[in-house]
């Protein structure tokens, strides 16, 4: 008698639900260009909100000279990276997918207003729909268009600070800007890297590759157009939804 074939992967004895193929497989979300801006950013911006903290924390708690210059430098090395090399990744790299990222940023509509107000809904009522989103959803385009905003004001603020001591109005600025952008790093880094539903997102960012699946369930609008597109982009393009019309 021929044996019964096994039971399928999963819990013992059950067979598993049936894969969407429609959304199986992995879709590119981030060309070459996006992956290195976006690191080219962050870990700058990562170490200048650490040492920014210590150096403010400095104020209430006693650290030696030695530490506090060292901060300073630290901060100021930071600093530097934090608007070269951004600037060299955009001069030599793909800036039609970088300015069509920023573009999808500052554009809103009515679905990103409904998207915040339902999502903040959804928790007390399960079954609320949520309108599909673009390649950023509402959070995300907060979070950038703050990046991008705050970045050029804390260096023109702190630029002022080292290079016009004892003015307080920059330092009142640039404290006001860090107790903006903090927040948010915090809640970028939470949903990036601890939220379960969410947390995905940072294999994007780091291989430039989302599952379909993923995409289809948080950015349905933004995969229908790179599906519509006819095919993912290349690694160089991009992911904008759009095929690839060269490099700038």
């Amino acid at each position: 008698t021929p044996r019964p074939p096994p039971p399928a992967r999963g819990a013992p004895g059950r067979v598993s639900a049936p894969i969407d193929v429609q959304h199986a497989g992995r879709v590119r979300r981030f060309g070459t260009t996006e992956l290195v801006y976006h690191w080219a950013q962050a870990i700058p911006y990562l170490t200048l909100a650490v040492s920014g903290s210590a150096l403010l924390s400095a104020h209430f708690v006693t650290l030696s000279e030695v530490a506090r210059e060292r901060l300073h430098l630290l901060h100021l090395v930071a600093a530097v990276f934090q608007i070269a090399l951004p600037l060299l990744v955009f001069l030599t790299g793909d800036r039609r997918a970088l300015l069509a990222n920023a573009r999808e940023a500052f554009t809103w509509g009515r679905a990103d207003i409904q998207w915040v107000v339902r999502m903040h809904l959804k928790p007390f009522y399960p079954h609320l729909e949520v309108p599909q989103v673009g390649k950023f959803n509402a959070g995300q385009k907060v979070n950038f268009m703050l990046v991008m905003l705050g970045i050029p004001a804390m260096a023109a603020s702190g630029a002022v600070m080292y290079f016009v001591p004892g003015v307080l109005g920059a330092w009142y600025v640039h404290v006001a800007l860090f107790a903006v952008l903090m927040p948010m790093l915090a809640v970028h880094l939470f949903m990036a890297t601890i939220n379960p539903s969410t947390r995905h997102a940072m294999r994007g960012i780091l291989t430039g590759e989302v599952d379909r699946a993923w995409a289809a369930h948080h950015h349905a609008e933004w995969l229908s157009r790179v599906d519509k597109a006819g095919s993912a982009p290349e690694p160089d393009s991009g992911s904008t939804g759009s095929p690839k019309l060269g490099t700038a």
